[in-house]
Order: C-alpha cells, then sequence, then structure tokens
C-alpha cells in the first residue's frame, strides 16, 4: 500500500513538471494535488507510525512469552 502511493506522487511529480515545462498550465494543477497529497500524509503520518510500532510491540511479546 505504501509504495504504491509513493510510486503514484513520484509518477504525478514528475508528469505535471513535463507538463508544465512543456507549456501545459493544466501541469500546475497535477502540482497543486501533489502538494496537497504530501500536507496530507505529513499529518497521516504519526499515526502510521503508531499503530506500526504497536504492532512490533505486540509480535515482540507474542514471540518472547511463546
Amino acid at each position: 500500500m505504501f509504495g504504491t502511493s509513493a510510486v503514484a506522487q513520484v509518477c504525478l511529480w514528475f508528469i505535471s513538471w513535463l507538463m508544465v515545462l512543456g507549456g501545459f498550465l493544466f501541469g500546475i494543477l497535477g502540482l497543486l494535488a501533489g502538494l496537497l497529497w504530501v500536507i496530507g500524509d505529513a499529518f497521516l503520518m504519526p499515526g502510521l507510525v503508531r499503530s506500526a510500532n504497536e504492532r512490533t510491540r505486540r509480535n515482540a511479546i507474542g514471540y518472547t512469552f511463546a
């Protein structure tokens, strides 16, 4: 899931820049969408890290006492 999102963000960024450099101002919308995506990820990241850490803790405890 996370790898796919990252690849999609990079593709959006790259294609949008190519469009802007090619003279298509429509590419600016892609850059704005990418900016909003990055800002959204910045707010979601702490929760994703907390849940990943919790999963790791649960797995470590399960293996310790198994």
